[in-house]
């Protein structure tokens, strides 16, 4: 009954907030009762909007009971009703208890609730950060979070979708269920179903709440902050409406860092990928575009990789799932790669066949063209096989499988299209490494090498490429089927592939071949059965001219043949090798053995060394074995294959037959003799070859030739009686007759090849016989072979004849080597005759031989003619001995014949000396031997050892003459020749005594100012040293000390040489010849170790280091050309080991020294490190020190010695860095720079302080070099330091407390010393790694951010260019004003790298570290020098704001304390951006501090009135206003003095500081309230009314300017609220004039003043504002008794007026206009009674002609400068017709002017209009108009018609002025319209009259004149 009489909407309403929510609650008791009384309740409430429902209340009893009650329902039935009639306020109280209350309600119920938590937050006008704290996420339970934040991610989900659509019509989205939908929804029902402005809307309010950090804080649960960054994701992908997107995009930015691998977001990730739930619960995925986003998280996640068999799903549905693209399967295939490479070993292990399977299904759909999901993307299926690759890299799998999928991916070559061949190789090799050797089975093994035999014939060169990695890596080296594929892969179009092929027949390093195991090699016959099978399959199958298409073919292709005697050479040479280092001590390192020719052209190096031969004599002799498969042996198979090389023509024709050749002649010379034997009966097919074009392999077969017959005769001959005479004397004399005859013919060019074959022929098949014939010690007579003889004898008469009349007569240059060849054949010969040796004088005929071959030598114009010269010369002498004198002149002629182009020479020249001399003491005389037969059984004692008479001549004449000699040839050739015989003699006894005195000359030559000879002499050094006994030894050191001053002791004379080193030593300074540096340097490393004899081993190994700058233009000779026959590979690594005792101590300063300044010695130090590299150093007598215990490791790399030397390398770079001499600092600093590169952060540690320190002395050195050495040092540094403080992902604990550290010794000192230091270099270095570690480091920061700060804000200005401060005094000469350049150095501090680096650092600051920081940035607001400085103090604290307002908030009173010191400084600039931080602390402030910051605005503001500093206040109000308006309300509220500043600065002159303030007051009304002027005018007035008689003009003009704003505020309020009723108004407006009217009529009066105008302005607006209380005081004059009605009587009217007219007698024209329309608006709007008489004088002087025409200022105090000003005229002008305006309205209202008075302003009007300017005319015109009307009623007479026709006709005939005529016209209508009205006896007559005067404007042009006239005259 109640609710039924409720018949007020105050009585229902209270009935509802009454008994609703009791009614409701008794419905679980009393149902239906209740149920009728709530339908009632429901139409009153559907029939009165504007009833509202307790919603907290019906909240309360909703959420406190269970959902299972009865009344739920209807309870929530009234929730959206109560939802949409609530305020703010109770909407944001009821979110979180809606929120928390949906746990466990049916699914209705649930429907319901969350659309009213949707429909509450739409209809939250604004989401500030109150609203935002508000909702309660982070002081609430977790489920409510979550809860909001799994319907928001549904809502981003939806779409819109069509008007008026059934639920189960509409189409579910992406990522929803049909019931999630639903709930979303309303089940269709909700608003933004179908409008899809509304759906933006609330997604937009939802994505401001998902992306506030204030919603979320940062210290909430991980989870949440996942939940909130894949709703993000969601809203991101928003297909509709782009703004929601790019919004979301620009969150998911700023959102706070998320752990990819949390289980939580893992499995919500998986959830909106793959769906969830079952029928109408089921979750669709997502759409394309959120998963792609979502994949990329996943590709960062380790946790995801190991959560199966969901991944697993996940790609299986992005690859072959519905709605998908190329996208998502390329971002699907790039997860799978992330799995198979991040995923535990365990798990994927375990789950390694489904992704196997997966990959299968991928590659597989190609062929199922029924599938529907074919994958035809070739980026796809080439991901899909490297991702099988790498599966089968980690997974180990069954070897059958592991061979299974390795044969697939082999075969897919054929089928997949090109652009997948690459990922293909990528995936085989991948899989390679899980291949090692012995893993396969020998079954398997078989299988796989037939398959990449059969890979091998492919046309895709990266199955060929892939075969060959899989049979070298695959098999081990003693494969020799793999080895073979290599083989083949030599015959390859593509370079990798003959590369890899070529490197997989290397043999191994001496780390893998050792002693113990030896198997790693193949076995000598079973690799060369195995080839000699391929090659005979090959021979079998057809010739070698057909082209022949099957894999064994290619045994006969050149290529493959020649890789075929390459690497049987190189087995046989390691075999023997192996097996001489275990049977003989001294032999060394095999490695360096193998390292000599594993890299050469095997078919034409020759072993070099006697161990070389040693280890293949041995290998050959191991051949003789039986081959199991022919039967025959091994030695008889390899001579097969040799065999292949001289009969089949592919082969002969190409270079592999010089391989062959090569072999042959190795086998029959170092192999067993019956191989040779063997061989005899197979001569024959040498002989073509002796008429070869290639003059090698006509040597090759001569020497053949000679071996096969020497060995020959030796065999049968050792009993005579089996010495077949027949055949030696006429088969053999008629070969060699043959032979010789040929060699006789004349020279053709046809005949020329078989001319020198026959001539090296028959020379060596004459030496061999010889040879042979001496070694069985009988004579061609006892083995009754006279013939035989005889035919040697005539062959040697002949050459010696040719070669002697080879000067005479013209010959090929060919014939003459081979001459020269035959000459030194006869030589080594002939010095088996006994008489000849014993020759004391040499022949004619030997003179005139010698003398031809060096004429030869001496104009031979080939490198090949010269060679054969030379060495046919010295064998000459070696079997002439008798020559000898003769040689050593002829040699010493033809070293001056030297050049620098020529410089080849001299080595040719020493050679012929070692030969010559030495004899079989020379090394290069032992290993030209090729006979298998020993010398010393064909030469005697005497004729194997050296010339002794030649060698005491010529090392005579080298050290008495030619080593100091003026000549450069002769000392070139003096050092060239010591060289050649220390080194290529090293057996020669007879040249010990001459050591010292060969010492001391190349001592001298190591000061040559020629390089080469430097170069050589040094390589000479040492060798002699090596050779001295003890006395000599010391002798020789003495002399090197005396040379490099490396000593100041005087040794004792042991060897009778000091006076010769004195003598050299005054020649040397008189020769004035410096010093290298370089000997200086290695001398004082030697005694650095205290051994100064290491000088000689050292200087050796600097010579590996090519020479630079070389005048000679030599190169590096030594170790070029001629380095392998003069043995130096032994020779270093004999100096090795010398060094190597001493390494632990000389690898520092070694390593120092490889960075000297100086371009020689660093190019020296360099080949002694590297010669150092493949040494292990040896253990020391000290255990505990970490060197020797990594120096067994052995790393033959640059970084691997640093590493096992770090310490000591570090100390002595650092104790260089502060020596004396700047070539040592330099050279410290280098190597620092070299030693730090890659070096680890536990390294370092110890010495990083000191590092610094020193790299930073080294920045500020004197010397320029220096410091840029520096700078590198310190460069290297700063990109480690870098590297080491990066963050890593995933997180690292050690990797982190390596980094804190590390920042803890480099910060503080980069900051405190670095950045503030004095030096340039030290200050930009410091700074630049500041900013970089700034940009990388992270939270490593976090301890250092306070002293960051700081130090880089003071940079800013310290940094800032000198331009800047130039400009700064020269604005005005470069047209920019002070404000622009304040601007622009703004604008660089904003975008400068040091405020990027400060912002970097801020992002890492610490509730600790802003402690520390604020007190740093309160001494830089107050004391901080230069504009940059503070402005980026400035823009820091506004960052500190944004990314950290918590942490700020406790200190933002103090820095607004220390700011607002500062806000009146000079610049504007600067100013604004501290106006901004405080902007930005404003909301953080206390009420008190709040309250204290506006006074000390306000106090600035007036404090500083005059000048532009004022503008602070209205900048830091606005700042305040835009960031947090709600303080700016609340004390706007509270202290209303602040609302009346704001309103006060809003009328500011200048128009910034006015917008300043007016936007302050937009946000203070919109908090205040729309009525706020009017509830608080009394109080806003206070201020200005104050300020009216401020003594600045200025002040009074805005006080004035206030008061009228306050006014029309008012009159706009009251027009809009009053209806007509204007009671409350004007009690207002009434209220406000009697406060200021009295003040603003005593501020009016007085003289003018600038701006006084706006106070008379004010003035008439305040009274205008009163016009009906004024027209009641016109009404009434006695309302003026009255005090209350005082401020609006007659009085204060009439006095305003006063004022008004007063006012029109002072100041300049403008002042006069202003006065003037204040007056007109006054008396226009009031219309007083007669005030006529108090006014008209004043505006008559005016309106009068007479002041209008005046030219000069007599009249009312005009001045005349003012006139004189170009726009006073016009103005005066506009000041008559204005104040005619006026004069007309003044008029008396209440009673008729005189005659005299009508008649004089109707003679002023006329003449006005007579002979004013135009405006001044119509004017009067007007005027008259007005007059005419006025007159109406009462006597025309007065005004004179006649006269006003007379003067309207004058204006009518105006043809220049329109307005003229038009306001003519408008006078005769005036005048028409009195005249019908009046009775006068002479209306007639002027009314015709006026007749006459409107037919001239009836005439006029003008058609709406005449028209207007001709209606007249109607």
């Amino acid at each position: 009954m109640r609710f039924a009489m409720a018949n007020s909407h105050d009585k229902l309403q209270k009935l509802i907030t009454t008994l609703l929510i009791p009614l409701l609650e008794k419905l679980d008791t009393a149902g239906a009762p209740i149920i009728g009384l709530l339908g009632q309740i429901n139409r009153k409430l559907k029939s009165n909007p504007g009833i509202t429902i307790p919603t907290e209340a019906l909240a309360q009893s909703t959420f406190s009971k269970s959902p299972k009650e009865y009344s739920q329902s209807f309870k929530l039935m009234y929730l959206p009703t109560a939802v949409e009639r609530s305020d703010q306020q109770q909407l944001l109280s009821i979110i979180p208890q809606i929120l928390d209350g949906i746990s466990g309600r049916p699914g209705a119920q649930v429907t319901i609730l969350v659309n009213a938590v949707l429909t509450s937050i739409v209809s939250i006008p604004v989401l500030g950060d109150e609203q935002l704290k508000a909702f309660g996420f982070s002081t609430g339970p977790l489920y409510r979070t979550l809860v909001f934040l799994r319907y928001a991610t549904d809502l981003f989900l939806l779409n819109p979708v069509q008007a008026n659509l059934q639920p189960s019509s509409a189409t579910i989205a992406s990522g929803l269920s049909f019931s999630a939908q639903g709930t979303i929804t309303s089940d269709g029902k909700a608003l933004w179903v179908s409008d899809s402005k509304a759906l933006e809307n609330i997604k937009h309010k939802l994505l401001q709440i998902v992306s506030s950090d204030t919603a979320f804080p940062v210290d909430m649960p991980g989870v949440v902050h996942e939940q909130r960054l894949l709703a993000l994701v969601c809203a991101s992908c928003d297909p509709f409406f782009t703004k929601i997107s790019s919004d979301a995009k620009d969150s998911i930015k700023r959102l706070c860092p998320v752990s990819f691998d949390s289980k939580t977001f893992v499995d919500a990730a998986f959830a909106m990928m793959l769906g969830s739930g079952k029928e109408n619960n089921h979750r669709s995925p997502v759409s394309v575009a959120a998963r792609l986003k979502i994949f990329g998280f996943l590709n960062k996640s380790v946790a995801a990789t190991s959560t199966f068999p969901q991944c697993v799903q996940v790609i299986s549905n992005s690859l072959f799932g519905a709605d998908i693209n190329s996208s998502l399967r390329r971002q699907s295939m790039i997860f799978l790669q992330w799995v198979i490479r991040s995923a535990p070993q365990d798990v994927l292990q375990d789950n390694a066949v489904a992704l196997l399977q997966l990959v299968h299904r991928i590659l597989d759909d190609s062929n199922d063209s029924d599938s529907g999901s074919v994958i035809n993307d070739d980026i796809i299926r080439g991901s899909a096989f490297v991702a099988w690759g790498n599966l089968a890299k980690r997974v180990s799998l069954s070897a059958s499988d592991d061979l299974n999928n390795v044969l697939t991916m082999f075969a897919a070559f054929d089928t997949e299209p090109i652009a997948i061949h690459l990922s293909i190789q990528e995936a085989l090799l991948a899989t390679l490494p899980a291949y090692k050797p012995g893993r396969l089975s020998k079954k398997e093994e078989i299988k796989l090498l037939e398959f990449l035999g059969v890979q091998m014939r492919s046309s895709v060169h990266q199955a060929r490429y892939c075969a060959i990695r899989y049979s070298i890596s695959a098999f081990p080296f003693s494969t020799i089927e793999a080895r073979w594929l290599c083989m083949l892969g030599l015959t390859d179009s593509k370079h990798e592939i003959r590369s890899l092929s070529y490197s997989g027949l290397l043999i191994p390093t001496i780390s893998d071949v050792s002693k113990q195991d030896t198997d790693v090699l193949p076995r000598l016959a079973d690799a060369i059965g195995f080839l000699h099978l391929k090659i005979s399959a090959s021979l079998n199958q057809g010739s070698g001219e057909q082209r022949l298409d099957t894999s064994q073919s290619h045994a006969l292709n050149p290529l493959v043949y020649g890789g075929i005697i390459d690497f049987v050479r190189s087995l046989l040479l390691a075999t023997g090798l192996l097996q001489l280092s275990a049977t003989c001590e001294g032999v060394g390192d095999i490695t360096t053995y193998l390292s000599s020719f594993s890299d050469l052209d095997m078919g034409t190096h020759q072993l070099s060394s006697q161990p070389l031969r040693r280890s293949m004599r041995l290998a050959l002799g191991s051949l003789d074995c039986k081959d199991t498969v022919s039967g025959g042996s091994v030695s008889q198979l390899w001579m097969n294959i040799i065999k292949v090389a001289l009969t089949n023509d592919r082969i002969v024709e190409s270079t592999a037959l010089v391989k062959g050749f090569g072999c042959l002649i190795e086998l029959l010379s170092l192999g067993s003799a019956d191989v040779a034997l063997s061989f005899f009966d197979s001569r024959d097919l040498l002989l073509p070859f002796l008429e070869s074009r290639d003059y090698i392999v006509q040597r090759y077969a001569a020497q053949a030739l000679a071996i096969v017959y020497a060995v020959k005769l030796k065999s049968i001959g050792q009993t005579v009686s089996q010495l077949d005479c027949e055949f030696w004397n006429h088969q053999v004399v008629s070969f060699m007759s043959g032979l010789l005859e040929t060699s006789n013919q004349t020279e053709h060019p046809k005949l020329l090849d078989k001319i020198h074959g026959s001539i090296l022929a028959m020379s060596h098949i004459a030496l061999g016989l010889v040879v042979a014939r001496k070694s069985l010690q009988r004579t061609w007579s006892d083995l009754g072979l006279s013939d035989l003889g005889d035919i040697i004898s005539s062959i040697y008469l002949s050459l010696t004849q040719k070669i002697q009349a080879i000067n005479k007569s013209a010959v090929f240059p060919s014939t003459a080597v081979s001459l020269c060849v035959a000459i030194g054949a006869a030589g080594m010969a002939s010095l088996a005759d006994n008489d000849r040796d014993k020759q004391s004088e040499p022949s004619d005929s030997d003179k005139n031989t010698l003398s031809a071959i060096v004429g030869i030598g001496k104009n031979a114009n080939t490198v090949k003619l010269q060679d054969a010269a030379f060495d046919g010369l010295s064998r000459l002498v070696l079997g002439t001995p008798s020559l000898d004198m003769i040689f050593v002149e002829s040699v010493r002629s033809l070293a001056h014949l030297v050049s620098k182009k020529t410089i080849d020479l001299h080595f040719r020249i020493g050679r012929a000396v070692a030969i010559a001399i030495g004899r079989f003491k020379c090394t290069l005389v032992e290993l030209g031997w090729v006979f298998p037969l020993d010398p010393a059984t064909i030469y005697s004692g005497q004729q194997l050892e050296a010339n002794t008479r030649a060698l005491e001549t010529i090392l005579d004449l080298l050290v008495n003459s030619m080593a100091a000699s003026t000549n450069l040839q002769d000392r070139q050739a003096a050092v060239v020749w010591i060289l050649s015989l220390v080194q290529l003699c090293p057996d020669l006894t007879q040249i010990t005594p001459w050591l010292p005195r060969l010492h001391s000359c190349v001592c001298t030559m190591l000061t040559d100012r020629d390089d080469f000879t430097r170069e050589l002499a040094s390589n000479a050094l040492a060798l002699i040293y090596d050779r001295g006994d003890v006395l000599s030894k010391e002798d020789m050191m003495a002399s090197l000390k005396a040379l490099f001053g490396g000593g100041t002791e005087k040794p004792a004379d042991t060897t009778g040489l000091a006076a010769e080193r004195e003598a050299a030593g005054q020649q040397r300074a008189t020769e004035a010849r410096p010093i290298n540096p370089t000997f200086k340097s290695i001398l004082s490393l030697a005694l650095d170790m205290r051994n100064p004899a290491l000088f000689y081993p050292l200087v050796q190994l600097a010579t590996q280091a090519p020479v630079t700058n070389s005048s000679s233009g030599s190169g590096n000779g030594i170790s070029g050309r001629y380095g392998s026959a003069y043995g130096l590979a032994v020779n270093v690594e004999r100096a090795c080991a010398e060094v190597q005792p001493y390494i632990r101590p000389i690898i520092p300063k070694l390593f120092r020294c490889t960075f000297d300044p100086n371009p020689q010695t660093q190019a020296a130090m360099k080949g002694i490190w590297h010669s150092l590299l493949k040494f292990k150093p040896k253990k020391t007598a000290q255990p505990d020190l970490q060197a020797d215990e990594k120096a067994d490791s052995g790393d033959d790399t640059d970084q691997g010695m640093v590493d096992i030397f770090w310490n000591l390398i570090v100390e002595e770079c650092l104790a260089s860095m502060g020596r004396f001499e700047w070539q040592v600092r330099e050279s410290g600093c280098n190597a620092l720079a070299s030693a730090l590169s890659g070096a680890s952060s536990e390294k370092i540690m110890p010495y990083l302080e000191r590092i610094w320190q020193m790299s930073f002395r080294a920045l500020d050195d004197i010397k320029a070099t220096v410091r840029e050495s520096g700078l590198k040092a310190c460069q290297s540094l700063a990109v480690s330091t870098v590297a080491w403080c990066t963050p890593r992902v995933p997180a690292n604990s050690k990797h982190d407390q390596q980094a804190q550290s590390i920042m803890a010794i480099v910060m503080p000192y980069l900051v405190d010393k670095g950045i503030v230091s004095d030096a340039e270099d030290v200050q930009k270095f410091s700074l630049g790694l500041t900013l970089k570690l700034c940009h990388t480091s992270g939270s490593y920061l976090s301890p250092f951010v306070p002293a960051i700060a700081e130090r880089l804000l003071e940079t800013l200005s310290n940094m800032e260019p000198q331009a800047a401060n130039y400009l700064t005094f020269h604005t005005n000469e470069h047209n920019m004003s002070a404000e622009q350049l304040e601007s622009l150095r703004l604008g660089a501090v904003k975008s400068s790298p040091i405020m990027q680096g400060i912002e970097l650092s801020l992002d890492n600051i610490t509730p600790e570290g802003m402690v520390d920081l604020v007190p740093r940035l309160q001494n830089i607001i107050r004391h901080g020098i230069g504009l940059a400085t503070r402005a980026g103090c400035a823009r820091s604290i506004a960052v500190l704001c944004v990314k950290h307002a918590a942490m700020v908030e406790p200190h933002a009173s103090s820095l607004v304390k220390a700011i607002s010191g500062s806000l009146t400084e000079s610049s504007a600039l600067q100013r604004k951006a501290w106006a901004s931080a405080i902007g930005y602390m404003a909301g953080m402030l206390s009420s008190g501090m709040m309250r204290n910051l506006l006074k000390h605005l306000e106090k600035t503001y007036f404090n500083k009135y005059e000048s532009d500093v004022r503008s602070v206040a209205g900048h830091v109000l606005q700042q305040i206003a835009r960031n947090c308006p709600e303080k700016l309300r609340e004390h706007g509220n509270e202290a209303v003095g602040t609302a009346a500043f704001i309103m006060f600065g809003c009328s500011d002159e200048n128009a910034d500081i006015a917008e300043a303030f007016q936007d302050t007051w937009q946000e203070l009304a919109a908090g205040i309230g729309a009525n706020a002027v009017d509830k608080q005018y009394a109080d806003l007035l206070a201020l200005p009314l104050k300020q009216l008689f401020d003594d600045r003009w200025s002040c009074r003009v805005q006080s004035a300017k206030v008061i009228a704003d306050i006014t029309k505020k008012l009159q706009r309020t009251a027009k809009k609220t009053s209806d007509g009723m204007l009671s409350e108004a004007d009690d207002a407006l009434r209220k406000i004039a009697q406060m200021t009217v009295p003040e603003l009529i005593r501020a009016s009066q007085g003289g003018m003043w600038p701006g006084k105008e706006h106070v008379l302005g004010c003035l008439v607006q305040v009274c205008v504002a009163n016009a009906h209380g004024f027209a009641g005081a016109f009404k009434n004059s006695t309302s003026n008794a009255d005090g209350q009605q005082s401020a609006i009587g007659m009085e204060t009217f009439l006095a305003a007026c006063d004022i008004l007219i007063k006012q029109l007698s002072l100041g300049n024209v403008q002042y006069q206009r202003s006065v003037i329309g204040h007056y007109t608006h006054l008396i226009e709007t009031l219309q007083p009674g007669d005030i006529y008489g108090r006014v008209v004088e004043s505006l008559m002087a005016i309106v009068s002609q007479e002041t209008a025409a005046a030219d000069s200022g007599s009249v009312n105090n005009i001045n005349k400068a003012n006139l004189d000003e170009p726009m006073q005229q016009p103005q005066r002008l506009m000041l008559v017709a204005s104040a005619t305006k006026s004069l007309l309205l003044s008029l008396p209202r209440d009673r008729a002017l005189t005659a005299n008075e009508t008649k004089r302003l109707s003679q002023i009007l006329q003449h006005n209009a007579r002979t004013g300017v135009w405006n001044v005319r119509v004017a009067g015109l007007d005027g008259l108009s007005e007059l005419v009307t006025y007159c109406a009623g009462n006597d025309l007479a007065a005004i004179d018609v006649e006269a006003v026709l007379e003067a309207t006709r004058e204006c009518a005939v105006d043809g220049k002025y329109l307005a003229v005529r038009v306001a003519a016209l408008g006078v005769l209508e005036k005048l028409f319209a009195a005249l019908n009205a009046a009775e006068s006896d002479g209306c007639a007559v002027w009314r015709s009259k006026a007749h006459a005067v409107l037919e001239l404007l009836v005439a006029d042009p003008v058609p709406s004149i005449a028209d207007r006239a001709k209606e007249l005259e109607k």
